[in-house]
């Protein structure tokens, strides 16, 4: 085996995501950084989310999901609302403005550049996340702004200012440390 310098995936960028979906009335949300067109024909995306997330189970119930592109205009609050606590015990579209996709998913605008309804049309468990490919049946330009952009070029010192700067809006949040420790890693 070749190898294996774990800073050569430092170089790799994504977006931040929001997936949502619905089942019945309960709905369900969480931010992601694993959103990707795959085909164009039929247009197709994919979504990993953690198998450990509530919203990846209601995606395995529903067999919907809306992905929403987050804007560089998303500030801590935006991203503590979607991404630091569970939809298990919290409306994370509770307060603010909400939309519905065809297939019924809810999304908010707010800080968002575009939108993409889809249905589940395969999934592959990959370890600790489940792989979604959805086939788009909307899709909705929201904003002429763009997508916030996550790269750790700078490894883990990098990673330990954005800990810092999240680190100081955690307790806006009613979360535990340990969670935006979680977060980091998952988005760098």
């Amino acid at each position: 085996m070749g190898s294996m310098d774990v800073k050569a995936l430092y170089k790799f960028t994504s977006g931040l995501y929001v997936v949502s979906t619905h089942d019945g009335d309960a709905v369900s949300a969480c931010l992601i950084n694993t959103g990707l067109q795959l085909t164009s024909t039929p247009l197709q995306v994919q979504v990993a989310v953690n198998k450990g997330n509530y919203t990846e189970g209601m995606i395995e119930k529903s067999g919907t999901f809306a992905l929403t592109l987050v804007s560089e205009t998303a500030d801590m609050p935006y991203i503590g609302r979607f991404g630091f606590r569970t939809s298990r015990d919290f409306d994370k579209f509770d307060g603010i403005a909400v939309e519905r996709t065809i297939l019924g998913d809810p999304y908010t605008t707010e800080h968002a550049v575009a939108m993409l309804a889809c249905e589940v049309v395969q999934k592959l468990d990959v370890g600790t996340h489940m792989l979604f490919v959805g086939e788009v049946k909307e899709a909705v330009s929201v904003a002429d702004a763009a997508v916030i952009v996550v790269n750790c070029k700078s490894g883990l010192d990098t990673c330990t200012d954005i800990l810092k700067t999240i680190s100081k809006s955690v307790s806006k949040f009613n979360i535990s440390r340990r969670y935006t420790i979680v977060f980091i890693f998952i988005c760098c």
